[in-house]
């Protein structure tokens, strides 16, 4: 690497280091970085802080000031051109006096992409692509969940399964104990994935069983920051729900229940659930026979469907055997968090990952892409992403040929 690419992939790091920075808080938007760097030193810098608020372009160009004229910035997402909560970034950038632009990901808008570039370019303002593959790799992961959505044929939200496990892949005993597989440097660092989702899912199992708050606790982040998740909870059977379930508290967040339009609910627990601000959403959708109790279970696909209309764009999947085995057998997972704990469980019994699979030969098993593995305490964490994920990159993010630089 010359020293020009060197210097383009420091401050382009830094851009993205800055990014990522408001974890959960962007949401719908992209997670953007700038750094604006003049006779080869940083003059000003800035990201997107939460949904609404000023671009990272804009900040950087406050932080920096008159003396952004003739700088050079570093910005992880092709700067915006159109009007929205806020102005377009590609006129601030010009009326700054910019004078080159140096970005790693375009707008993947199929509507937009390309015209902030456009637009630069038509104003004489240099542009290049970085051509370091690492930032492009960093800034297709960084906004994975933004990409995910801006994909006109998809119609639900990025689902990332999230399951604790003994070392030999059992999510519980043979009587369903799980408290606890892991220790606690397992579980803050599953919180991390709860802030980064809009909305967390369980099925009538573990929310009996355990009465989780499904709320984030994050040591390392300031409560100021802290983003509860909307909890949903799926279901088909409402004996044993009371008031002293602790989601029931929609002060932390919101709360939807979800059920086929079939199901029989008592009119007082209905009106106890209301006056909770409990959402209740009854589908008519045709239900699937359950493969794990015989009982009767929402389309996987037709809720994710209900959730993206809802502007729900990424679930954390905290649910049992059954609901994993749901996701995994609709083909609705795109990414996995997998925190082993040091125990062996055995059984025949004992509920694994996916125990409704009908996979019979090893090459029809989703070979899963390990992106991320760590220790944890007495625990491993596995990080991977689901076939369809790796082919999409490959197909619609690849990087393309970058235009020769400084």
């Amino acid at each position: 690497m010359d020293k020009n690419q060197a210097q383009h992939q420091k401050y382009m790091q830094r851009a993205l280091n800055l990014a990522a920075q408001p974890l959960g808080l962007v949401s719908p938007n992209p997670y953007v970085g700038a750094v604006i760097v003049k006779n080869n030193k940083i003059i000003g810098e800035g990201y997107h802080h939460q949904a609404g608020a000023p671009h990272a372009e804009i900040n950087a160009l406050r932080n920096a000031g008159a003396n952004a004229r003739d700088a050079t910035i570093y910005v992880t997402l092709e700067p915006c051109n159109h009007h929205g909560r806020t102005g377009p970034c590609t006129q601030a950038l010009i009326d700054a006096g910019i004078r080159c632009v140096i970005y790693a990901l375009e707008d993947p808008n199929p509507l937009v992409s390309g015209q902030g570039l456009a637009r630069l370019v038509a104003a004489g303002i240099k542009v290049f692509k970085i051509e370091a593959q690492e930032c492009l790799d960093q800034s297709v992961f960084l906004n994975r969940i933004f990409i995910h959505n801006q994909q006109e044929n998809i119609a639900r939200p990025y689902v990332i399964l999230k399951a604790a496990l003994s070392l030999d892949g059992k999510l519980a005993t043979q009587d369903y104990d799980s408290k606890w597989i892991t220790t606690d440097a397992a579980r803050q660092k599953a919180h991390y994935f709860r802030q980064q989702c809009d909305a967390i899912l369980i099925g009538r199992g573990t929310l009996l069983s355990d009465n989780p708050n499904l709320t984030v606790r994050i040591d390392a982040i300031s409560k100021s920051l802290i983003k509860n998740p909307i909890r949903i909870v799926l279901l088909s059977d409402f004996s044993e729900i009371t008031k002293n379930l602790n989601i029931l508290d929609t002060t932390l967040a919101r709360t939807l229940f979800i059920y086929p339009n079939t199901t029989a609910i008592d009119a007082d627990l209905v009106e106890m659930l209301r006056s909770k601000q409990v959402e209740m959403i009854a589908c008519n959708l045709p239900t699937l026979k359950d493969n794990l109790d015989n009982k009767n279970k929402l389309d996987i696909k037709e809720v994710l469907n209900i959730l993206k209309k809802l502007n729900i764009h990424s679930v954390l999947i905290e649910g049992g055997p059954a609901i994993h085995s749901a996701f995994l057998e609709a083909q609705c997972v795109d990414e996995l968090a997998l925190f082993y704990g040091a125990r062996l469980i055995g059984a025949k019994n004992a509920p694994s990952l996916w125990d409704t699979s009908n996979i019979h030969a090893l090459g029809d098993a989703p070979f899963i892409n390990i992106i991320e593995t760590e220790r944890l305490d007495q625990n491993v964490f596995i990080h991977g992403l689901m076939p369809h994920i790796q082919e999409h990159d490959a197909q619609e993010h690849h990087a393309q040929e970058p235009k020769k630089g400084e």
